[in-house]
């Protein structure tokens, strides 16, 4: 901006209007889902320095880390939440994702059923639900989880959601001879 200021006093033009900067928690969600997990985590370690307690800092850092594969950062940053907003589905799906990567399947399956009784909307907690119940050897409950899947698939028509699900449904099904 300063740049075009300058080339533009320098040719004795009208200085061009300053194009605003995008908000920082956007950039850090941007960085997130184009998996610059480094960029990220730079960016929310220094905000979360001068404001320890911002849920939302929080938050996208324990889904930096998740990003990261350091799984029980993650737990501990996403059990700090829930604690404190038990409610919330995203913080709960996002902790049972974490839990269940870190082979935490027991409780995966108790805060992913917590993050479905919230009414999370997101398909692939559903699915990692009954990856963990895969996990424990509990194939009946998974196959109602991918049943479940389904049903909210048909109402939002996630492709890749639907991939995954239908892969893991005809891997139980043929698993369990039906």
């Amino acid at each position: 901006n300063e740049f075009n200021a300058m080339v533009s006093i320098i040719e004795g033009r009208e200085a061009s209007e300053e194009r605003s900067l995008p908000d920082i928690l956007q950039t850090i969600s941007l960085f997130i889902a184009g998996e610059n997990f480094t960029s990220a985590e730079t960016l929310l370690r220094s905000l979360i320095a001068q404001e320890q307690d911002n849920p939302e800092f929080i938050f996208l850092l324990a889904k930096t880390m998740h990003g990261q594969g350091a799984f029980e950062e993650a737990i501990q940053l996403f059990q700090k939440l829930g604690s404190e907003h038990e409610d919330n589905s995203e913080i709960l799906a996002g902790w049972g994702k974490s839990l269940l990567k870190n082979g935490e399947y027991q409780k995966a399956v108790e805060i992913l059923n917590c993050a479905w009784g919230a009414g999370t909307q997101d398909p692939f907690a559903l699915i990692d639900l009954a990856d963990a119940y895969c996990a424990l050897s509990k194939i009946d409950e998974a196959l109602q989880m991918l049943n479940k899947t389904s049903a909210l698939l048909v109402a939002n028509s996630e492709s890749i959601a639907s991939w995954e699900a239908g892969k893991r449904m005809i891997d139980l099904l043929y698993l369990t001879g039906e």
